[in-house]
């Protein structure tokens, strides 16, 4: 049985992103840590709507080119300031391992997805639940 392949477009992201950013006002962010490369741009949209201009990068993988998992390769994290409001986004939450290992580099933050595949695992801000067996495409991705 093959997942569903789920294309999103980008007034649906937009959508995502406006209910993250509205639900996560609340935090108060002062910074963004966007997980490349799926996170840059919901972070760009998120820091739009939430009028914050600091987005820092931090590399995570967790899918070969083969798009099965593979291990977690993480990039060295950015250093923030205790007083920072971290906001950590990326684009899905799928097994949960990476969200998790760049969440517990910055213990206060908080974290943000524009869709939860997990059945168990949330992220502290969600634009949307997906199934978990769907094949997510987003805009800024190949169609292939």
């Amino acid at each position: 049985m093959s997942a569903e392949k789920v294309v999103l477009s980008w007034a649906g992201v937009e959508t995502l992103a406006q209910r993250v950013a509205l639900a996560a006002k609340a935090f108060q962010p002062t910074a963004i840590l966007a997980i490349t490369r799926g996170g840059l741009v919901p972070a760009t949209m998120i820091g739009h709507h939430l009028n914050l201009r600091r987005i820092e990068t931090i590399c995570a993988s967790s899918y070969g080119e083969s798009h099965q998992q593979e291990g977690l390769n993480l990039g060295a994290p950015p250093p923030f300031a205790a007083a920072d409001r971290v906001l950590i986004v990326d684009d899905l939450l799928d097994t949960g391992h990476t969200l998790a290992a760049v969440a517990a580099l910055y213990p206060a933050a908080k974290t943000a997805v524009l869709l939860n595949k997990h059945p168990t695992q949330t992220a502290d801000f969600t634009g949307e639940r997906a199934l978990p067996d769907a094949w997510v495409v987003f805009p800024w991705e190949p169609k292939a």
